[in-house]
């Protein structure tokens, strides 16, 4: 016969969400004007995740725990950046085109503006800055040349 474990006083009790949120976090500083990231160091996906289910996601987590339930048809902005920080104060509640709009790109890796004469939108729907694609040009003919017998 086993005997039951002497080494146990009390049950375990299950930590509270906000718990093991705080517990995986670390504080990172970002620019100025936004103060400190609250970046969750678990699993990331990019976003921070506690468990597999939709509201397990941390900033969303993080929303409701501290300002209250997202509203129907609202989704969360990162004004910082950093999909795996849930500071509150670096979210905003906006809607899925404003959010979208959030994500494109202003301008190339070169600093060229993605607008006017020098975007050009390729069959595919991709942005591509045609000062670039022009600049890219002679090294296309020299490869074109060299393919030629």
């Amino acid at each position: 016969m086993i005997e039951p474990s002497k080494g146990r006083s009390r049950p375990r009790t299950r930590r509270s969400e906000l718990e093991r949120l705080v517990d995986r976090t670390v504080l990172e500083p970002t620019h100025p004007q936004l103060g400190t990231c609250w970046r969750f160091t678990g699993t990331t996906t990019p976003y921070g995740r506690i468990a597999k289910a939709q509201d397990s996601y941390t900033h969303r987590l993080g929303w409701k725990l501290l300002r209250g339930p997202i509203p129907e048809g609202k989704e969360l902005h990162h004004h910082c950046g950093v999909y795996a920080c849930w500071n509150p104060d670096h979210l905003e509640l906006v809607t899925h085109a404003e959010n979208q709009r959030h994500l494109r790109k202003t301008q190339c890796s070169q600093g060229h503006p993605l607008s006017g004469a020098n975007l050009r939108i390729n069959p595919n729907g991709t942005r591509t800055c045609r000062a670039c694609n022009a600049a890219n040009l002679p090294f296309r003919e020299r490869k074109r040349v060299r393919q030629d017998p």
